[in-house]
């Protein structure tokens, strides 16, 4: 399965659960298991975009905005297990931007303003096809279920300079109906208050202990153990070395001399822990394997699949293949 299959099955598994949480029964039949099963069919653009061109006529703006609602609700899943592990609006949509690019999505978001209290976003076409009004207002209300899911306070957006979302977590219809006539729904302005750390959960039983992963050759380096374990932490993280080296009390050069000592490096020693992870969620878990490869923190499949083939001498397919045949741990 592709990566871009797999976004897609899985953003439309997020609008029936949004749907059915509303108390509206979905126009169509749902296309697959979706976000927490391991092959969902492919979902054309064009279905999708009818399915939420229906849905606006239907039912209104709001409703699609609202289908943000349901991402605390999902349970444990890798992909959406990545995002509400981010650290402050700013790292989630960093990891939401990673996403749209592992999965070569149809469309894009670009960020015009970051700060600590708000952001500007554009949403955007990667093809030629620019998004319907129904797309924008589904990827802007899956960002503000987001942000609220991670602990950030009285979120609200504006599109077109209408205040679609408040505050209190309600909705203004008539705003949103406005934004959909003027045609600029593509443009968000989104503010919050501040930030409070939500610990989302951790990973269920199983995928804790990789099976038949390679060992981490750390040596005696107590600081390359230190970092292992920060980074275990949250594969999915891309932690600056100057952020790694102050949690570890070193200065960014401080912890350079110290790994390459060993002949480390703390690039290396991410790569070691992220095919650690990726291992343990192969043997553990029926995730689809662009699922991994986003959770473990690699830039695209290519990157997990060279990495994971440099390392455990096999293609992730053909590691997991091996086990469920009884190679079992010491084989592969």
């Amino acid at each position: 399965m592709t990566a871009r299959a797999f976004a897609s099955a899985g953003l439309v598994a997020l609008v029936f659960d949004g749907l059915r949480r509303q108390g509206i029964a979905p126009p169509e039949p749902p296309p697959g298991p979706g976000l927490r099963h391991a092959a969902p069919p492919l979902v054309a653009h064009g279905r999708k975009r009818d399915l939420l061109s229906a849905v606006m006529a239907r039912h209104g703006p709001v409703v699609l905005l609202r289908i943000g609602e349901a991402v605390a609700e999902q349970g444990f899943q890798p992909m959406l297990h990545a995002l509400l592990r981010a650290r402050g609006p700013a790292d989630l949509i960093g990891r939401w931007l990673r996403l749209e690019r592992y999965a070569h999505s149809h469309h894009r978001t670009e960020v015009e303003r970051l700060d600590d209290s708000g952001a500007v976003l554009r949403h955007v076409s990667t093809d030629g096809v620019p998004p319907l009004a129904a797309e924008d207002l589904l990827v802007l209300g899956v960002y503000l279920g987001l942000l609220r899911a991670i602990g950030c306070r009285d979120v609200e957006a504006w599109v077109v300079g209408d205040r679609v979302a408040l505050s209190d977590g309600c909705w203004d219809g008539e705003a949103a109906a406005r934004a959909v006539a003027t045609g600029g729904t593509a443009n968000w302005r989104i503010a919050w208050s501040g930030w409070s750390p939500i610990h989302p959960g951790t990973p269920p039983a199983g995928t804790a202990d990789p099976q038949g992963a390679p060992d981490i050759a750390l040596g005696d380096c107590a600081e390359a153990a230190a970092l292992a374990r920060l980074l275990a932490e949250d594969p999915a993280r891309h932690l600056a070395l100057a952020e790694a080296a102050a949690a570890l009390d070193l200065s960014p050069r401080g912890l350079q001399r110290r790994l390459a000592a060993h002949g480390l490096t703390a690039t290396a020693v991410a790569r070691a822990v992220q095919v650690r992870h990726a291992c343990a969620l192969l043997a553990g878990s029926d995730e689809p394997l662009p699922a991994i490869g986003y959770v473990c923190g690699f830039s695209d499949q290519a990157h997990f699949t060279r990495t994971f083939r440099q390392r455990v001498n096999m293609t992730p397919g053909a590691y997991r293949a091996l086990l469920r045949a009884g190679g079992g741990p010491a084989a592969a």
